[in-house]
C-alpha cells in the first residue's frame, strides 16, 4: 500500500515539481509573451488565477467533504474553460456518434499555459510544505477540455503525477488519478497501480 504522507514519497513529489530549473523559467517567458498578447486574455488569465486560488482554500476547507470536492472541482472546470474561450473547431461530428455518457478515454499534450496561474502555496493558501513554493493548480491543465466532455455528456477527468500531502488529497478526491514519482518502488509495478485507481475512480 503507497503511503502518501511518508516523508520520502512527499520528498520526491516536491522534488519532481522543482520551478527552480532555469529551463522552465525560459518557458514559462515563452508562453507568456505568445498566450498574453492581447488584453482578454491578460484579464483571463488573471482571473483564472484568482478562480483556482478560491476553489483550492474551499477545497482545502472542505477536505473531508470528498463530494463536495468532486462537484466544485467539476464547476471550476467549465467556469475556467469559459474564461478561455475554449471551443471544438473540428471534429464534433465525430462526438456525435458517441454515446451520450460514454466513458472516454482522450490521449493529448497540453500547451503549458497552465505555468501562467502557478500559486504560492504558502503565501496564496495557507498551507507551508517545505521546499514546495509553486504550484500549479490542477484545473487548468486540462479545463480546455471542457468542451468535448460536455459534448458527450460526461464529466471531466485527468491523470498527472502526484502532488504532496492535502493538495494529492483533493487531487484524489476530485476523481482525479495520479502516478507516483519515477523514484518510488510500487509494489506490483506502476501500470498495475494505475489500472487498480482507474478501476476505482
Amino acid at each position: 500500500m503507497l503511503n502518501r504522507t511518508d516523508p520520502g514519497y512527499v520528498k520526491a513529489v516536491v522534488e519532481k515539481k522543482s520551478q527552480a530549473d532555469p529551463k522552465e523559467t525560459v518557458i514559462r517567458e515563452k508562453i507568456r509573451q505568445a498566450v498574453l498578447r492581447e488584453k482578454w486574455a491578460r484579464d483571463a488569465f488573471s482571473h483564472i488565477k484568482e478562480l483556482q486560488i478560491a476553489y483550492l482554500k474551499e477545497m482545502i476547507a472542505n477536505v473531508n467533504n470528498p463530494e463536495l470536492i468532486h462537484d466544485k472541482t467539476q464547476t471550476i472546470l467549465k467556469e475556467i474553460s469559459t474564461q478561455l474561450k475554449s471551443q471544438i473547431v473540428e471534429g464534433a461530428d465525430t462526438l456525435a456518434d458517441i454515446p451520450k455518457g460514454s466513458p472516454v478515454l482522450i490521449m493529448t499534450n497540453h500547451f503549458g499555459a497552465y505555468k501562467l496561474t502557478a500559486v504560492s502555496p504558502e503565501d496564496d493558501l495557507g498551507v507551508d510544505i517545505p521546499k514546495y513554493d509553486t504550484m500549479y493548480p490542477y484545473p487548468m491543465y486540462f479545463a480546455a477540455m471542457h468542451p468535448v466532455a460536455s459534448a458527450i455528456g460526461d464529466n471531466l477527468y485527468y491523470v498527472s503525477e502526484d502532488f504532496p500531502l492535502i493538495f494529492g488529497r483533493i487531487h484524489t478526491e476530485a476523481g482525479f488519478i495520479h502516478a507516483p514519482p519515477a523514484s518510488i518502488e510500487i509494489e506490483g509495478g506502476k501500470t498495475i497501480f494505475l489500472q487498480k485507481q482507474t478501476q476505482d475512480a
